[in-house]
């Protein structure tokens, strides 16, 4: 589980050491999930529906959102879901790198929606956490605001 990323090996590591070993362990254990991990430059499918999510790996909220996708996912393959880890954006730019057009990201996560190869939805914080909620009905009700 995503979540479990933050949860400490043992008592005495410090809140920053399992922060940044759940930076280091996030690639490995998306690609042990449905989903996939994205960066810009990787292909868009330009058939079908295409969800890209972007977490703070410091999260425990947007890591259980990842879980909630995953489960998700188990029921529904149809959906491709690519996810991002918001600390490789170093500059507002380059959150746009991942979902153009965003003004300025200020809350995690960070969505954007395409449909047919063409970004259909972005948004970040509370509006993304509603677009996931309205587009993926195993999602809806479960709070994930």
């Amino acid at each position: 589980m995503f979540v479990e990323l933050l949860l400490p090996a043992k008592p005495s590591i410090l809140p920053d050491e399992q922060q940044r070993k759940a930076n280091l362990l996030f690639p490995e254990l998306v690609s042990r999930s449905s989903m996939r991990l994205w960066k810009p430059g990787d292909p868009i499918d330009a058939a079908g529906r295409r969800l890209l999510v972007g977490v703070a790996t410091y999260s425990p909220r947007d890591l259980e959102l990842l879980d909630r996708l995953e489960e998700y996912l188990r029921v529904s393959s149809a959906e491709r879901v690519d996810v991002f880890n918001i600390n490789d954006c170093k500059t507002q730019d380059d959150y746009c790198k991942y979902v153009p057009g965003l003004v300025k990201v200020l809350q995690t996560p960070v969505v954007g929606l395409w449909i047919n190869g063409a970004l259909s939805t972005s948004a970040t914080g509370q509006r993304a956490s509603d677009i996931l909620a309205n587009e993926f009905v195993g999602l809806g009700g479960q709070g994930i605001g």
